[in-house]
């Protein structure tokens, strides 16, 4: 009988790096909706945002969409990047 064994370090490694590679394939399309939209009312970059997500198949909520919007109608750049397990994001070092 074969024995098969979890390295959980690995699993969390091969996770981590697809969510890295996820993020920087989708990096561009918010970088262009923050380049054409950045000023604008919140409500017409949520409409940028919906439709661009809808594209990309990413499947935020509204709560998030409007976050979203706010900070790129303020001028934010928004960075798509993993969350730690503990849900605190930290500045990148």
């Amino acid at each position: 009988m074969a024995r098969v064994e979890i390295n959980d370090d690995g699993i969390e490694r091969v996770a981590r790096e697809a969510v890295e590679r996820w993020a920087a394939a989708k990096q561009p399309t918010f970088d262009r909706i923050h380049q054409s939209h950045h000023g604008k009312p919140v409500e017409e970059v949520k409409a940028a945002l919906k439709m661009a997500c809808l594209q990309e198949e990413i499947t935020p909520d509204d709560e998030q969409l409007q976050s979203w919007a706010a900070e790129i109608s303020a001028g934010e750049r928004i960075v798509l990047r993993p969350v730690p397990e503990d849900g605190v994001l930290r500045p990148d070092p």
